[in-house]
C-alpha cells in the first residue's frame, strides 16, 4: 500500500498573534540583547505551559505593551547588563497590566541557575554557547525527557560543577565540543553520557534520531541556525540543522522515516520547494513565513515578517592572501590565512603553476591535511624548479571545513567553482635556520595533551606555532595544532601544550609523531619550518617540564634548602635551650 503523506506539498501560513491574551495565560516577555536569555526563557515557558515573547527595539516594547490588560498575567525576564528597554515591568504597570512580576538576569549563566532550581530536572545536558547550533539542537530532547540546558564554559564552570556535585544522581549528557581541561574538573559522583561526533551537524543528527527513536515522531522542523524563533520549540518536535545541502537532509528524512518538514522564513521557501523536489514529493513541507496582528486596528490585517532573534553562526572562510616564489631556494610560499570565526581543516589537492598562455609549469600538492584557528597565517612551503617568475600564476585546489570530510573547495569572492587563482611573485627572503631546538615532545596522558619544549637559540624574539599531522584517532588520520601563536624570546625555553584527548589503544597504533614547527620574526610571516619525527613517547604524569626546571635553577634550590635547614637548626636550639631553662626552673622550685 502506498503512503500518502499527511502534507502533499508545500504549505505556507502565516503565525496570528492574538493582541490581548487571555486572563488564565501566563506570558513570559523577554527583555535582553543576549540570545541566551531568551533560549532559556523559551525552553522555561516552554517546560511551564506559558506564552513567551521577546522585544526586540523601543517601538517593539511599546507595541507589546499593548497586548496586554487589566486580567494579563505578566512574567519579565530581564538582563541587567543587556536590557531591551530598561525597568520593562515598571512600563507594564504604568499602562494597567494586572499581575506583573520580574526575574532579573545578572547573566545567562545566573538565569540559568535560577530556572534550574525552579524546575528539579531529572538531569543536564551541558553545551558551549559559543554559537547556538548545540543549544538549538538539544532544546527538543531536553523538553521530552524533562532534562535542563546548562551553558558550560569558563565563566559558569564552577557554578555548574557545585550544581552537579549537590544533586547526585542526576543523569549528565555532555554535548558537542566541550573543552577537555573543564570536562576534567566534573565530579566524578554523576552518570555522564557524551555526545560528540566531531562535527556540529554529525552530533546534530545523532540527538535528532534519539529523539525521533524515542518519540516515534515523523515531523522535523529544518533550521539553518543562524536565528533563533520561538516556535521552534512549540511543538517540541525534532530540530534539524540545514548546512546547505538538501539531499543530505532528503536522505537522512528518509532513513529516519519523517515525512513532513516545517522551515521557518521566508528565505527558506527555496529550500523547502528543492526538498520537495529531491524527494519525489515523498516529504511534506510547511513553510512558516510571517505573522498577522489582531486587536489593534492599525496593526490588524497587515503581514510582518516572523520575529526572529540572530544567533552566533559558523563563519567558515579561508583566504590565500599572498604567493611568492624564492628563486634562490626554488621554493614557492603560499600565505593561507582563516578569516572565519572557527578553526578549519584544509588540504590542497593539487596546485597548477601556469604561465600567461595556461600552459602547465609546474603540478604541486600538500603532503598532509593542515589546521588552522581563526586569524592565523599559514606558510606552506613547495619545494619546485621554476624557469621563470614573470605573469606565473597559482592555481589552487584546495579542500577545507570544519570537520572530515573535506567536502568544499576554496574559492574567490563572486565563484562558484575552483581554482582559487593567485599571482605569483618573486621574493627573497632572509631565513632563520638552526633556531630552535625541540628539547623534547611527548604525550602526558594526565594532561590530555601533547607537550613540546622548544628552545630559542637565537637574540631576538622568535613566533612559532605547532602542527601535530597524520595522528590516527578513532580510525582517521588528524591534524592537530597549538592554539594562536607562542612567543618565545631570546633564549628562552618553553613549554607548548597542544591539548588532544586520545584513548590508550589509539596511541599504542600512533607509533610515531609527526610534526612540523612553524617559525619567524613576525606572527603573520612565519616563513621558517622545521620537521619533527621521532617514536610517540608517553610519560604518564607531567615530569619533564619539572626536571628541566631543576637542572637549570640548581643553584637556587640550594641555596633555598640551605636557608631552610638553617632555620630549621634554629628553631631546634631555640627550642632545646628554652627546654634547659624550663627544666632549671623547675628544679629550682622543687627545691625550695
Amino acid at each position: 500500500m502506498k503512503h500518502t503523506p499527511f502534507i502533499a506539498g508545500i504549505v505556507t501560513f502565516l503565525f496570528t498573534i492574538d493582541i490581548v491574551f487571555a486572563q488564565t495565560t501566563q506570558t513570559m516577555v523577554v527583555n535582553s540583547n543576549d540570545w541566551r536569555d531568551l533560549y532559556l526563557a523559551t525552553l522555561y515557558s516552554a517546560y511551564k505551559g506559558y506564552k513567551i515573547r521577546f522585544i526586540t527595539n523601543l517601538y517593539d516594547a511599546q507595541i507589546t505593551s499593548s497586548m496586554f490588560n487589566e486580567r494579563s498575567r505578566v512574567i519579565v525576564i530581564e538582563s541587567r547588563d543587556r536590557p531591551v528597554y530598561k525597568n520593562y515591568a515598571h512600563l507594564l504597570i504604568t499602562r494597567g497590566v494586572g499581575i506583573v512580576s520580574q526575574i532579573e538576569s545578572a547573566t545567562p549563566y545566573d538565569l540559568q541557575l535560577k530556572i534550574a532550581e525552579d524546575l528539579n530536572p531529572k538531569g543536564y545536558i551541558l553545551v558551549n554557547d559559543e554559537f547556538g547550533y548545540d543549544a538549538l539542537s538539544v532544546a527538543p530532547y531536553a523538553l521530552n525527557n524533562n532534562y535542563w540546558v546548562l551553558f558550560y564554559n569558563d565563566k559558569s564552570a564552577n557554578n555548574v560543577v557545585d550544581l552537579i556535585s549537590k544533586e547526585r544522581g542526576k543523569k549528565i549528557i555532555l554535548y558537542g565540543n566541550l573543552p577537555e581541561e573543564l570536562l576534567n574538573i566534573l565530579p566524578p559522583t554523576a552518570s555522564y553520557e557524551k555526545i560528540e561526533t566531531g562535527s556540529i551537524k554529525g552530533n546534530n543528527m545523532e540527538i535528532v534520531r534519539r529523539l525521533i527513536k524515542d518519540t516515534k515522531v515523523k515531523w522535523v522542523v529544518l533550521s539553518s541556525g543562524e536565528y533563533f524563533e520561538p516556535g521552534f520549540l512549540k511543538s517540541r518536535f525534532p530540530i534539524l540543522l540545514y548546512f546547505n545541502n538538501e539531499r543530505e537532509i532528503v536522505e537522512f528524512a528518509k532513513k529516519n522515516n519523517i515525512k513532513n518538514m516545517e522551515v521557518i522564513g521566508a528565505n527558506m521557501v527555496t529550500i523547502g520547494r528543492k526538498i520537495r523536489e529531491i524527494s519525489n514529493k515523498t516529504i511534506g513541507v510547511v513553510v512558516k513565513y510571517g505573522q498577522t496582528f489582531t486587536g489593534i486596528d492599525e496593526l490588524r490585517g497587515k503581514v510582518f515578517a516572523l520575529k526572529v532573534f540572530p544567533l552566533p553562526s559558523l563563519n567558515v572562510r579561508l583566504e590565500i592572501t599572498n604567493a611568492f616564489y624564492d628563486k634562490e631556494r626554488e621554493m614557492l610560499l603560499i600565505f593561507i590565512k582563516n578569516t572565519g570565526n572557527v578553526p578549519s581543516y584544509f588540504y590542497s589537492a593539487g596546485i597548477r603553476i601556469v604561465d600567461s598562455n595556461g600552459n602547465e609549469m609546474a603540478t604541486l600538492r600538500d603532503e598532509y591535511t593542515h589546521f588552522i584557528y581563526p586569524d592565523e597565517v599559514f606558510v606552506i612551503k613547495y619545494k619546485v624548479s621554476l624557469p621563470f617568475v614573470k605573469n606565473l600564476v597559482a592555481e589552487l585546489y584546495t579542500l577545507y571545513g570544519q570537520s572530515f570530510p573535506l567536502k568544499t573547495y576554496l574559492t574567490q569572492m563572486g565563484k562558484s567553482l575552483p581554482p582559487y587563482r593567485i599571482n605569483i611573485e618573486e621574493a627573497t627572503f632572509e631565513y632563520d635556520e638552526d633556531a630552535l631546538d625541540i628539547v623534547y615532545f611527548v604525550y602526558v596522558s594526565s594532561m590530555k595533551s601533547f607537550v613540546a619544549r622548544i628552545k630559542n637559540k637565537l637574540d631576538v624574539n622568535l613566533f612559532g606555532d605547532i602542527e601535530i599531522y597524520n595522528l590516527l584517532k578513532n580510525g582517521i588520520n588528524y591534524t592537530f595544532s597549538y592554539k594562536g601563536v607562542f612567543e618565545l624570546m631570546p633564549g628562552e625555553e618553553k613549554d607548548i601544550r597542544i591539548p588532544v584527548s586520545i584513548s590508550q589503544s589509539d596511541i599504542n597504533k600512533n607509533k610515531w609523531l609527526n610534526a612540523t614547527i612553524y617559525y619567524g620574526r613576525r606572527k603573520d610571516f612565519m616563513i621558517n619550518s622545521i620537521k619533527y619525527g621521532a617514536v610517540l613517547k608517553q610519560e604518564p604524569v607531567p615530569f619533564t617540564g619539572f626536571i628541566t626546571f631543576l637542572k637549570n635553577n640548581m643553584l637556587t634550590i640550594l641555596l633555598i634548602m640551605l636557608i631552610i635547614l638553617i632555620f630549621l637548626a634554629r628553631k631546634k636550639a631555640t627550642k632545646a635551650r628554652i627546654e634547659r631553662i624550663r627544666r632549671f626552673a623547675f628544679h629550682h622550685h622543687a627545691c625550695n
